[in-house]
């Protein structure tokens, strides 16, 4: 198991690889960031993704469920992303506070560290992602 201080480096390493990640490319940082969620967090993880016959899918949000909370993060057709946080209590949703990319990016990656404290599969993946020079290259 991992000790406290390499748990608290994870925590600081993924925050630190999302934003980089973030902004060199926003499209492709949700396509990414989608990918590496639903490989490591399967069971959490929900990708909503539009496309026709002819045309490529491509992701319209995702949405991360983790404790009592569920990320979002959409992709209008022009524009940034929009990221938002929902309180959930028993399977009903009761509050939604919208946020910057940025704190989205924190609050997330605080709610992948404390997952990651009970859940090995999730541990190795953020410790993929923290020590790889392109992280999400494999998408």
């Amino acid at each position: 198991m991992a000790s406290m201080e390499d748990e608290g480096l994870i925590g600081l390493g993924v925050k630190a690889s999302l934003a980089k990640l973030y902004m060199s490319d926003q499209r492709n940082f949700v396509e990414q960031l989608a990918g590496t969620l639903e490989r490591a967090l399967p069971n959490e993880t929900q990708v909503e993704r539009k496309g026709g016959l002819f045309s490529e899918k491509k992701i319209v949000a995702v949405r991360l469920h983790l404790e009592d909370h569920i990320y979002s993060l959409e992709l209008p057709g022009r524009g940034s992303p929009v990221t938002a946080c929902t309180k959930v209590v028993r399977g009903i949703k009761l509050k939604t506070e919208p946020l910057a990319m940025e704190e989205w990016l924190n609050v997330v990656s605080e709610a992948l560290e404390r997952f990651a404290t009970s859940n090995q599969q999730t541990r190795d993946a953020l410790w993929n992602l923290v020590e790889s020079p392109d992280p999400l290259s494999d998408v």
